[in-house]
C-alpha cells in the first residue's frame, strides 16, 4: 500500500518448501523496498510474519539469503528506517530455532537489526531490537560458528554510527540465555561476547549492558577470557573512549570455573582481567571506577626486595616503582641499616665485669658481653657495632687493620669503622683545647 517505484511485498526467491502461513505487509515505503521472506535456500517454516512502513529506499524487512531451513516461527517489523536497512535473520548457514522476533525502528541508513552470517544453529527464540540507532549499526548475534543456547536477546538504542550490539565471531557455544544491551554508546562501540575457542565450556548465561560509553568502547568477554565460566557479565556506564569492559582472552581457555563479573563506570581505561590471568577460583571479576587514561584493573604483580645495608639516608629507606597502569606491576626495593637504629656504642670500654653474659652500662652506652666464658683468668668478648674484640684490644687497632685490609671485612664493619674514627677525629681539637 502506497509503496514507491521498485517496491516488493511478499516471499520470493525462495528455493526451499514455503512455510505453511506467511504474512507480508508493506505500507509507504520508498523506492526499491522488499517486505517478506526472500532469497532463501533452506525450507520454511511454520508461519512468518513481516511488516514494512515508512522505510526508506533499498530496505529489506524479512528473513533474507538462509541456507538453513528456517525456524518455526518469524516475526519481522521494519518501520521508519532510512535506506539500505534490514531487519530480519539473513545470511544464516545454520537452522532456525524455534522463533525468532526482530524490530529495527528508526534507524538511520545501513543498519541491521537480526541475527545474520551464523553456521551454528539457532536458539530457541532469538529476540532482536535496534531503534533509533545511526548509521551503520548492527543489533543481533553475528558471523558465529558455534551454536546458540536457547534464548537470545539484544537490544541497541540510540546509539553512534557503527556500534554493534550481540555476540560476534564465537566458536565456542553461546550461553543457554545470552543478552546485550546497548544504549546512547558512541561510534563503532561492541557490546557482547566476541571470539571464543571452540573449546569453550556451554555458560549458563552472559550478560552485557552498556550505556553512555564514548566511541570505540567495548563491553564483553573476548578471545574465551571466561571460556571456564558458567556464567559471565559485565556492565559499563559512561565510560570515554577505547574502554573496555570484560576478561579479554589470548584465545585460550581460561576465567574462572562458574562466575565471572566486571564493573566499570566513569574510567577511561581497562577493566577485567587479560591473557589467561584470573584462572584460578571459582569466582572472579574487576570494579573499575574513576580510573584515569591508561589504568587497567585486573591482576598484577608486586616484588618486594627488602636488604640490610648501612646507609646515611636514615634507618629505613625504599624505592618503589609501579607500571602496566592499575593493578599493574609494583617493585618496592628496601634497605633496613639495622646499626642506624640502636644507640651508638660510646668511645671506650671500661670498669667491664664477666658475669657470663653480663650488660655494662657507661655513660649512657650499653655494651653486650656475648658468650663470656672464664678460661685463663677473663676472656669472653665485646660487641662493637658488628665485630668483637677481647676486652684488652683497643677498637682503634682493630679499625686500624680493618683500613688497611679492607676486602677481608664487611662493608658494615668497614662503616662502623669509619663513624668510630671519625667521631674521634673530631673531638681532638676540643681536647687540645681543653688542656691549654
Amino acid at each position: 500500500v502506497l509503496n514507491g517505484p521498485g517496491t516488493a511485498t511478499g516471499d520470493s526467491g525462495n528455493a526451499g518448501t514455503a512455510g505453511l502461513a506467511a504474512t507480508n505487509a508493506g505500507v509507504a515505503n520508498f523506492a526499491g523496498n522488499t517486505t517478506g521472506q526472500t532469497g532463501n535456500s533452506g525450507d520454511g517454516g511454520l508461519a512468518s510474519t513481516d511488516a514494512g512502513v515508512l522505510n526508506g529506499t533499498g530496505t529489506a524487512t524479512g528473513d533474507s539469503g538462509n541456507a538453513g531451513t528456517a525456524g518455526l516461527a518469524a516475526t519481522n517489523a521494519g518501520i521508519a528506517n532510512l535506506a539500505g536497512n534490514t531487519t530480519g535473520q539473513t545470511n544464516n548457514s545454520g537452522d532456525g530455532g524455534l522463533a525468532s522476533t526482530d524490530a529495527g525502528v528508526l534507524n538511520g541508513p545501513g543498519t541491521a537489526t537480526g541475527d545474520s552470517g551464523n553456521a551454528g544453529t539457532a536458539g530457541l527464540a532469538a529476540t532482536n531490537a535496534g531503534i533509533a540507532n545511526l548509521a551503520g549499526n548492527t543489533t543481533g548475534q553475528t558471523d558465529n560458528s558455534g551454536d546458540s543456547g536457547a534464548t537470545s536477546t539484544d537490544v541497541g538504542f540510540l546509539n553512534g554510527a557503527g556500534a554493534t550490539t550481540g555476540d560476534n565471531r564465537n566458536a565456542g557455544p553461546l550461553g543457554f540465555a545470552a543478552t546485550n544491551a546497548t544504549v546512547l554508546n558512541g561510534s563503532d562501540s561492541t557490546t557482547g561476547q566476541s571470539d571464543s575457542p571452540a573449546a569453550a565450556v556451554a555458560p549458563l548465561t552472559t550478560d552485557n549492558v552498556a550505556a553512555l560509553n564514548g566511541a570505540d568502547s567495548s563491553t564483553g568477554d573476548s578471545a574465551g577470557g571466561t571460556g571456564n565460566a558458567l556464567t559471565a557479565g559485565n556492565l559499563a556506564v559512561l565510560n570515554a573512549a577505547d574502554s573496555s569492559t570484560g576478561n579479554a582472552g589470548d584465545g585460550s581457555v581460561s576465567g574462572p570455573t562458574v562466575s565471572s563479573l566486571n564493573t566499570a563506570v566513569l574510567n577511561d581505561g581497562s577493566t577485567g582481567s587479560s591473557g589467561s590471568d584470573g584462572t584460578d577460583g571459582a569466582v572472579g571479576g574487576d570494579v573499575g571506577v574513576l580510573n584515569p587514561s591508561g589504568a587497567t584493573t585486573g591482576s598484577g604483580t608486586v616484588d618486594v626486595n627488602v636488604t640490610t645495608e648501612p646507609s646515611d639516608s636514615g634507618p629505613v629507606t625504599a624505592d618503589v616503582t609501579h607500571d602496566n597502569g592499575v593493578p599493574g606491576n609494583t617493585a618496592v626495593d628496601a634497605n633496613v641499616d639495622l646499626g642506624s637504629v640502636t644507640t651508638a656504642l660510646g668511645d671506650t670500654v671500661t670498669n667491664v665485669t664477666n658475669n657470663g653474659g653480663d650488660t655494662t652500662t657507661n655513660g649512657g652506652d650499653t655494651t653486650n658481653i656475648d658468650n663470656a666464658q672464664a678460661s685463663g683468668g677473663g676472656g669472653g668478648s665485646v660487641a662493637i657495632g658488628g665485630f668483637s674484640g677481647t676486652y684488652t684490644e683497643d677498637w682503634r687497632a682493630y679499625c686500624a687493620r680493618v683500613f688497611r685490609d679492607r676486602k677481608h671485612y664487611t662493608r658494615k664493619v668497614w662503616d662502623r669503622c669509619w663513624r668510630l674514627t671519625h667521631r674521634e677525629d673530631k673531638k681532638a681539637p676540643r681536647q687540645r683545647q681543653s688542656q691549654r
